[in-house]
């Protein structure tokens, strides 16, 4: 069950499609918002040995300002909600976004994050950190997705990896009260699909066993990427919302993901829930 419900508000914008989703599945499992605000302070190296105590305060008293304005954001689209919910505000604006919101999110059981049809890399770099390194499942939720008060079809981007089967498993309270599930298999050797099929059912048993109803799909690519062949087949499905593996390419650089996590984190218009 998700009873501590993160949604992180650290790069200055305020997503009303996150901070809604977030409310929405709170209520479904009597469980709690937490809207953590911070502005980042980060100075950038101006050649001085030393920077002037005034110059810290003057940040300080700047990164204040900006939460409490936040803050007022936040409580007008909050209150009045169904949903408990709290503010929290990150005292300590000389942590990077990313570092904020991972403080937080490691004590919460999903984080969820906005996105806006304009990606930047401040959005790769705090939706990367978040993936890799906070240990909880992440809900992406592009601002123009449609909020509805349940994900009742719901599509499961599948391949026997430990990141797709942490995905699975993290998602297992949306699968249970989903009503149309579809696990769709992508793959551009279709002599493999009879040992993808065998994989795909001892799965389906699986998920069988936890009382969820699921159909299996097993897809070529064509001339497709992967990624893209999985939003095609979401908007061919009507689903509402994909479970997906996260994959980064490189450790050491954590904002440089998979081709399928790229894809489906810059181009989805619905709701993803990665696990890393």
């Amino acid at each position: 069950m998700f009873k501590d419900i993160l949604v992180p508000v650290v790069q200055g914008d305020i997503s009303d499609a996150a901070l809604l989703t977030a409310s929405k599945l709170a209520e479904a499992n009597r469980g709690h918002v937490v809207a953590l605000v911070g502005v980042s302070m980060i100075t950038p190296n101006a050649g001085w040995d030393y920077y002037p105590e005034g110059v810290f305060t003057t940040l300080k008293e700047s990164a204040d300002a900006a939460i409490s304005a936040l803050t007022a954001k936040l409580e007008a689209r909050l209150v009045g909600g169904t949903a408990p919910y709290e503010i929290r505000r990150c005292a300590s604006p000389w942590l990077t976004a990313t570092e904020m919101a991972l403080v937080a999110a490691r004590y919460s059981d999903l984080v969820v994050m906005g996105r806006g049809d304009r990606i930047v890399d401040a959005d790769r770099q705090l939706f990367a950190g978040l993936l890799t390194g906070s240990g909880r499942p992440l809900l992406l939720v592009p601002d123009a997705a449609p909020v509805a008060d349940a994900f009742e079809r719901i599509l499961i981007a599948w391949k026997p990896t430990r990141e797709a089967t942490r995905a699975v498993h993290d998602a297992m309270p949306l699968l249970r009260a989903g009503r149309a599930i579809d696990m769709l298999m992508v793959d551009d050797d279709h002599a493999r699909w009879p040992k993808d099929e065998a994989i795909g059912q001892a799965l389906l048993r699986h998920l069988r066993r936890h009382e969820v109803a699921i159909r299996l799909q097993l897809h070529e690519s064509g001339d497709r990427s992967s990624g893209q062949r999985i939003l095609d087949y979401a908007a061919e499905s009507s689903a509402q919302l994909i479970v997906a593996g996260g994959y980064s390419r490189s450790r050491a650089m954590e904002q440089v993901f998979g081709g399928v996590t790229r894809t489906l984190f810059e181009h989805a218009r619905l709701p993803v829930l990665f696990s890393h």
